[in-house]
């Protein structure tokens, strides 16, 4: 499916907006920053959630290769994805659409946000954000950091069986790409925010 352009008030993550707007500062008038560039303080983002991905080009297609995660995606997964590819590392319940979204964040050289709820073995709704983030020069997408982070509305959810869970089910709720130029129109995260960042749960 086509991507739609969502705002910017659809990132329901404090601290995935605060990563966002940093990234769109990191970026100036260019549209994506180079990778190097990308340095946001620990305080701002909790890296245990974060995946960092290389993207190959080739004449067979493009491949997703992770180049480094942090620890909560071992706690959820059970195993580390270093130099494994995004196809060999999403479960089949999900594949399509992990691979299509990204394949949105390169092309258009946007942020992409989602949302994917299941439910968990008490019956409560346990959502799983992701967040993409294009890096790269000259208008080329050669990298791109994922922001993975769990949350529930009755604040009940385990790293552990998470995966399982969204094996069994998963229904996609939101997707978009967000517009850069309404980032580019928001002011940056005040004092206040990046304190409610530090506290935000992560997956």
């Amino acid at each position: 499916m086509p991507p739609r352009s969502i705002p910017l008030q659809s990132i329901k993550s404090i601290s995935q907006r605060s990563l966002l707007r940093y990234w769109a500062r990191s970026a100036g008038r260019r549209p994506f920053p180079p990778i190097t560039q990308f340095t946001p303080e620990l305080r701002l983002h909790d890296s245990r959630q974060l995946v960092f991905w290389n993207i190959e080009e080739s004449d067979t297609g493009r491949i997703f290769r992770a180049l480094a995660h942090g620890q909560y995606l071992t706690e959820a997964f059970h195993e580390r994805w270093d130099g494994k590819t995004l196809d060999e590392v999403a479960p089949p319940s999900v594949r399509s659409y992990a691979v299509e979204t990204a394949n949105w964040c390169v092309d258009s050289g946007c942020p992409v946000y989602t949302i994917l709820a299941t439910v968990n073995g008490n019956g409560e709704r346990v959502d799983c954000e992701r967040m993409l983030l294009p890096f790269g020069q000259a208008g080329h997408v050669s990298q791109m950091l994922a922001s993975l982070q769990l949350s529930s509305v009755e604040g009940r959810f385990s790293r552990s069986t998470a995966l399982s869970e969204f094996r069994q089910h998963a229904e996609l709720v939101l997707a978009g790409t967000i517009d850069v130029a309404e980032l580019r129109r928001v002011q940056p995260p005040g004092p206040a925010e990046v304190a409610q960042a530090q506290a935000s749960e992560s997956v």
